[in-house]
């Protein structure tokens, strides 16, 4: 879980599983940071076979665990650990193995829509903007929008013609290439298809 510290949220958690929880300004984070200090989309709470791990989505002003600012890749979460975004003073604490908790949704936002918010930017905004391959692994990760899935995986729903392999690999990562192309404000600093290490994609 993570327990919200600061900020109109305190006292509130967030319960981890399966989906991977983002924090960010945009009101379709899990935890939102209203802050400017704090980019759109900020950081990603994920779980893995080796355990939870937090991730800095290219922010300018960093994801910060104990203090310590993250560099490129994951770091690892052990419980008790305090994760803080940007300059924000809001601080979600990571506890594991903690008492049956509730999953927080997205509040109701009763303001003005975020000038910096750019709806060609969302991960659904143009599906009919990529063709082909590139379109069909789109929607098989839009049905598991959050989730962290396999290259095998994809390519048995995608490309159930081409076997396991480097060209298999090569096709997978072609089609991100176009995916991110259409969804992503910068294709070389994703926030909405994240690569998950060697093991394969996720769309947030």
């Amino acid at each position: 879980m993570l327990l919200i510290q600061g900020g109109p949220q305190s006292g509130q958690v967030v319960a981890l599983g399966g989906l991977a929880v983002t924090v960010g300004r945009r009101s379709d984070n899990d935890v939102v940071v209203d802050d400017s200090s704090v980019s759109r989309r900020h950081t990603l709470i994920m779980d893995t076979t080796g355990g939870f791990v937090v991730r800095n989505l290219n922010s300018t002003n960093g994801t910060f665990v104990n203090r310590e600012r993250l560099g490129d890749g994951d770091r690892s979460l052990k419980s008790g650990d305090l994760i803080r975004v940007g300059g924000s003073e809001i601080t979600l604490l990571f506890k594991q193995d903690a008492p049956m908790t509730v999953r927080l949704s997205v509040p109701e936002v009763g303001q003005a829509p975020d000038p910096d918010s750019d709806s060609d930017s969302d991960a659904s905004a143009k599906p009919g903007s990529v063709d082909g391959k590139a379109r069909e692994m789109m929607v098989f990760l839009e049905g598991r929008r959050r989730v962290a899935v396999s290259r095998e995986d994809i390519g048995r729903n995608v490309w159930p013609e081409v076997p396991p392999g480097e060209g298999l690999n090569t096709a997978i990562d072609l089609a991100a290439t176009e995916i991110r192309d259409v969804v992503e404000e910068d294709a070389d600093q994703p926030i909405s298809l994240i690569a998950v290490g060697e093991f394969g994609y996720m769309l947030i």
